[in-house]
């Protein structure tokens, strides 16, 4: 007994000083945040509101400190810089501003619509498009001086806006709306995917690959800029935004504090400890390792390597170990990525006592927990050759 409690000791040591994680930052603000993004490695602005009016809070030193200002809007719900210093940030009833600045002060446009604009993109300092409910688009192409209304040819809510190049764009939104321009958004063609979901949120890793997310754990993807899609692996998971490091890495969250990742481009989707079962809105990555998560009451979270959960001893590297949904309730999934050999997994509780032992059979192990206690357990997979810890957070 006292060899397993300085395993154990050893095991959470490893996990608690050199696993990657996910960090929650302190924001200093109550109000649900919906878009962020970042100008530099360490400059960041996130806009949401608290019901009553919009608000921007920005770090000027990578989320170790952060400033929030009201900013005599409604709600905001869209935010984009072309460059350092000129942003442009879209919400409710219409409501676009711009900053010249970088955020001192922000200004209101003129967008000739009234109704929610949820996500705004520019492809350069000139050039942008905004995208809200009943199929609005508005397009400008001086700066946001003036803003035409163009024809999306849907009334279908657009939530997300992503161009891959100056001319190449795509909107997504609600019964599965995929529309595209190849004119910097002048005009917009229907795309039709294999999907009716309520799709939140789109996302280029390059100029051809694209993958886009939405509810009911619908994700779709296309290798051809966005002239097709096709559905890939579901999550089971309402997913709020997407974004891909590379055409490979990508990560999606989702309402109650899931964060899902994916390592081969969709085909798998594991889940990462995000520490929160607030509602996780919008994730943005300033480079392959660091990146960012935005949720409901002024949730941010911060990882500076991946987010990835796995964990082994020291020597013996099997980061192919994956547990989810984590947190979890009633079932979870433990995946080794062993396919041969011998594999035993054992679960212990907090205070050391066995809770499970089992061989297994195939490289993954569904395991129902719904009569356990809530709290922490640890996860021991044994094969041949290494040995890998986990945990369960019920």
């Amino acid at each position: 007994m006292k060899k397993f409690y300085i395993l154990l000791a050893v095991a959470l040591l490893i996990f608690n000083t050199s696993r990657a994680q996910w960090n929650a930052l302190v924001s200093g603000t109550t109000n649900n945040l919906y878009s962020v993004c970042f100008t530099t490695s360490t400059t960041g602005y996130i806009i949401g509101g608290s019901g009553t009016g919009g608000t921007v809070t920005s770090t000027l030193d990578g989320g170790a400190s952060w400033t929030t200002k009201t900013i005599g809007t409604p709600d905001c719900y869209g935010i984009e810089f072309p460059d350092l210093n000129t942003g442009f940030i879209a919400g409710f009833d219409g409501t676009i501003m711009k900053t010249t600045n970088a955020g001192t002060t922000w200004l209101p446009l003129v967008s000739g619509v009234s109704r929610v604009l949820w996500s705004i993109f520019f492809t350069d300092f000139f050039n942008g498009v905004a995208v809200g409910d009943l199929g609005t688009i508005v397009h400008t192409t001086n700066g946001g001086a003036t803003w035409a209304t163009v024809n999306s040819g849907t009334t279908n809510s657009l939530r997300s806006v992503f161009f891959a190049s100056s001319s190449t764009g795509v909107a997504v939104g609600a019964n599965g709306t995929v529309l595209r321009t190849t004119d910097g958004g002048s005009t917009w063609n229907t795309i039709h995917p294999a999907t009716t979901s309520f799709l939140r949120s789109v996302h280029f890793p390059d100029w051809n690959t694209g993958y886009a997310v939405g509810s009911g754990g619908t994700v779709i993807k296309t290798n051809d800029a966005g002239l097709s899609w096709s559905v890939s692996t579901p999550v089971a998971l309402a997913l709020n935004s997407v974004f891909f490091t590379d055409i490979l890495i990508g990560y999606a969250v989702a309402s109650g504090g899931q964060i899902m990742k994916t390592t081969n481009g969709g085909a798998n989707w594991y889940s990462q400890p995000s520490g929160t079962g607030n509602n996780l809105n919008c994730i943005y990555f300033t480079d392959a390792t660091t990146g960012y998560i935005i949720g409901d009451a002024g949730t941010i979270l911060k990882t500076t390597n991946g987010g990835s959960v796995s964990i082994t001893e020291a020597g013996q590297v099997n980061s192919r170990l994956t547990i989810y949904p984590n947190p979890v309730k009633d079932f979870v999934t433990i995946g080794t990525g062993h396919t041969q050999g011998r594999t035993v997994l054992t679960v212990y509780s907090s205070s050391g006592q066995v809770i499970l032992n089992q061989a297994m059979t195939t490289s993954t192990a569904r395991l129902d927990i719904s009569a356990w206690n809530s709290g922490v357990y640890l996860v021991k997979v044994e094969t041949g050759s290494s040995v890998s810890w986990g945990k369960i957070v019920k």
